[in-house]
């Protein structure tokens, strides 16, 4: 039969063995105070316990304010990042074993002598000793577990349990504190990641925006060029009429040839600005959506007419077109700064890889709208791509110019915005040699605000 004092040991080792379960399934240093603070009375009469470990090992022999990294749980307290003061500097007890690297122990009178010297959870005058137990780390100290206790004197038991117990508190500790600064380096690179991805997505952006701008200039500089030269004509014709009036003899025939002449250059010249006027307006309203990419009512037709408009000239020599061939009327509530940089980047990538090797070819855009969702489409009659091209065309980076003007980003781009911008979905359908087609489906009202 049991003694007491079998029964009191058995009792601790299950204590032991229910704290030491739950101390190895917890994943955080504030489930660990808690568990120590419920279960080590349990173990070894513990009534109160203070744990600091370095972050990495420490020479004791550093240079005066150099804080390697420290960290502290205690009785009731919150665990959290200790200072090199904080952690052994202000308790001359504690300090002791830190340089030493040897457990000791203090009884009440000795607590008595050096109680200013103690951390402030030790300083309870319940505490009659007070046992230090260091942990060594490589060939320095890397933790202290300082434990005071209010009843008998610690037995060999004892000891053994708090030893175990400190060397798996650092262990867990640093365990889990490696843990928690791997996934801050994680999510610092990938918010990293993120910043980097919108700003290439800016860059494409002003790139896309860059080459309207190219286009636009280039296109308008005929009209101008003719407005300028017919504005010089028509003053010169404006000249010949003071020589015709203060002639000898005004013929009727004379003025109405002169008529005639100022008639026609006036209309040419009417033509040419009005040419000016559109091309400017066109690309204005797709510059100020696109750099603003506020939500506004707009036609369809219209807003793939602006895209269109801008993007022409830039391909006037091209041996394919573009065709508008969405129905008028088809009004959307949405953003067409961020659908026309869909509309942009879905042409200039037929223009860059659906006509390879052909003498000729269309990119056309057609629309429906079904129960307040419209279907927007992108249909070129090029190359095609096969099921393994197509499997990856919407990932960033993917694409088969490498090198040669592909940065495999606009469609990536063009995904990201249909889902996320415009709450829709963009496909593609395609095989090889008839073509591809890309399918953009969104809600007629885009029910977010950016």
């Amino acid at each position: 039969m049991l003694s007491e004092a079998d029964r009191s040991q058995l009792a601790r080792h299950e204590a032991f063995l229910a704290l030491s379960s739950e101390l190895i399934t917890l994943g955080d240093a504030a489930g660990i105070a808690g568990a120590l603070d419920r279960g080590f009375k349990y173990v070894a009469d513990v009534f109160a316990w203070r744990f600091v470990c370095r972050d990495a090992p420490h020479h004791v022999d550093a240079e005066p304010g150099t804080d390697p990294g420290y960290f502290a749980i205690e009785t009731g307290m919150p665990p959290g990042r200790a200072s090199a003061p904080e952690a052994h500097e202000l308790a001359a007890i504690e300090q002791a074993s830190w340089q030493t690297g040897r457990a000791a122990f203090f009884d009440s009178a000795a607590l008595d002598e050096r109680i200013e010297a103690l951390p402030p959870v030790l300083r309870n005058p319940e505490i009659t000793q007070l046992y230090l137990h260091p942990v060594w780390v490589g060939r320095s100290v890397g933790a202290l577990l300082s434990v005071g206790t209010r009843g008998p004197a610690l037995g060999k038991l004892d000891l053994k349990f708090i030893a175990l117990t400190a060397q798996f508190l650092q262990r867990k500790i640093a365990y889990l504190r490696n843990e928690q600064r791997m996934t801050d380096e994680l999510v610092g690179t990938l918010d990293h990641l993120r910043r980097a991805h919108g700003e290439l997505v800016q860059a494409e952006k002003l790139a896309a925006l860059g080459s309207l701008v190219a286009g636009v200039s280039h296109e308008l500089n005929t009209p101008i060029s003719n407005a300028v030269l017919l504005c010089s004509s028509l003053l010169e014709h404006l000249r010949s009429l003071d020589e015709l009036v203060s002639g000898p003899a005004l013929k009727r025939s004379a003025l109405l040839r002169w008529h005639g002449g100022a008639l026609e250059m006036g209309q040419l010249l009417e033509r040419a600005v009005e040419r000016s006027a559109a091309l400017v307006a066109s690309f204005k309203q797709v510059a100020i959506d696109q750099t603003s990419e506020r939500r506004r009512v707009f036609d369809l037709h219209e807003c793939v007419e602006d895209v269109l408009a801008a993007l022409r000239p830039a391909y006037k020599t091209a041996p394919w077109v573009f065709l508008n061939e969405v129905p008028k009327g088809i009004e959307c509530d949405a953003f067409p700064g961020p659908l026309g940089q869909i509309i942009t980047n879905l042409a200039q990538n037929a223009c860059l890889h659906a006509f390879e090797g052909r003498s000729h070819g269309q990119v056309s855009f057609n629309a429906s709208c079904i129960d307040s969702r419209v279907c927007l489409s992108c249909s070129d009659d090029g190359v095609g791509m096969d099921t393994v091209t197509q499997s990856h065309i919407f990932e960033p980076f993917f694409t088969t110019k490498l090198g040669k003007g592909g940065s495999g980003l606009g469609l990536s781009i063009c995904h990201r915005i249909a889902t996320t911008v415009l709450a829709g979905e963009l496909r593609v359908i395609s095989s090889p040699g008839v073509g591809s087609r890309f399918v953009l489906t969104m809600p007629q009202r885009t029910p977010r605000q950016l």
